[in-house]
């Protein structure tokens, strides 16, 4: 990679970055004097027990995927191939929630918001950022989080009013993640033939993916489950 492209991905890097950090701090204040301090912590537990899900079916694959599609990076035909059987190893976490969504009973307490927020479990796979890390795409990255970071912006201030508008607020809080993730499978759908019209190989990907879960899980779990606890 020349040291031009190089400089313009660590430039949208920083971007990218840039803007999830602010985001926040644009829309925190307002929300919680909207939805007053009750509101906020419903939404943040939903939020945290979601994350348990999105990183449990993440499962280390984001490291290990951008591994395997930069090591296939001139053979199209094996990347596609590879982003299939990642996809379904992904999507595992999604049935393990709705199991844990209608047995424990906390869970279902807050079944509604919960699915709410749940969208994200379903199109965090979807949305295949470790492809497009692997294919240093980095330029529409960044240009997608932005217009739907804005866009959530705008609704947040338009839409939400009143404590009722929890449940909208909840829609509002993941308008940005699952809109990219849709951008994301439709823009691949452009590069790479999604369907399944071979055996899927899955085991051989297992044995490395969790060698990778493990060396995040520990930390990941640290900084979500204050939340969660309280």
């Amino acid at each position: 990679m020349s040291e031009k492209s190089l400089k313009k991905n660590a430039f949208y890097s920083f971007l990218k970055a840039f803007m999830t950090l602010i985001f926040p701090i644009i829309t925190f204040p307002y929300a919680s004097r909207i939805l007053t301090p009750e509101g906020i912590g419903k939404i943040n537990f939903a939020n945290s027990i979601v994350s348990y899900f999105v990183m449990f079916g993440s499962l280390g694959i984001g490291t290990y995927a951008v591994r395997e599609i930069t090591r296939n990076k001139d053979n199209q035909q094996e990347i596609a191939k590879t982003v299939k059987e990642i996809l379904s190893i992904n999507f595992i976490s999604l049935l393990l929630f709705f199991v844990c969504l209608f047995t424990i009973p906390k869970f279902y307490e807050y079944k509604f918001l919960l699915l709410v927020c749940g969208l994200n479990i379903f199109f965090t796979p979807l949305g295949m950022d470790w492809y497009y890390r692997a294919k240093e795409d980095f330029k529409y990255i960044t240009i997608r989080s932005f217009i739907f970071q804005v866009l959530s912006i705008f609704f947040l201030f338009i839409f939400i009013k009143t404590p009722s508008d929890l449940y909208l607020y909840a829609f509002v809080g993941i308008i940005s993640s699952v809109g990219s993730n849709l951008c994301n499978i439709i823009h691949a759908r452009k590069i790479i033939s999604l369907k399944i019209d071979k055996k899927l190989e899955l085991k051989k990907h297992l044995k490395y993916i969790f060698i990778f879960f493990s060396t995040s899980i520990s930390v990941s779990i640290y900084t979500m489950l204050d939340t969660t606890m309280v």
